[in-house]
């Protein structure tokens, strides 16, 4: 299941969590620390990296993994703003 909202990165991700992490999307707030939390493990890590170089036709660097932002909804939805520009 992939949300289709290529327009709005922020959305996207909340709906994709929300599928993904099992976890309601009233309940996740943009600034969590995804990790953090616990509420991705290894592969749904690498099914999220996936599916946003996917829908947003992307890539992302091993930079971007570096950076405190790549950890949260927001700073990750700034990234993929970028990369779209």
């Amino acid at each position: 299941m992939r949300p289709n909202m290529k327009a709005d990165p922020r959305s996207w991700l909340l709906a994709w969590f929300a599928g993904h992490a099992k976890i309601d999307q009233d309940n996740i707030k943009p600034d969590t620390n995804y990790i953090e939390r616990g509420l991705l493990d290894s592969f749904a890590f690498i099914a999220l990296i996936s599916d946003v170089e996917q829908e947003f036709r992307i890539r992302f660097s091993d930079g971007d993994f570096r950076k405190t932002d790549f950890l949260t909804i927001s700073g990750l939805a700034s990234i993929i703003e970028r990369k779209m520009k």
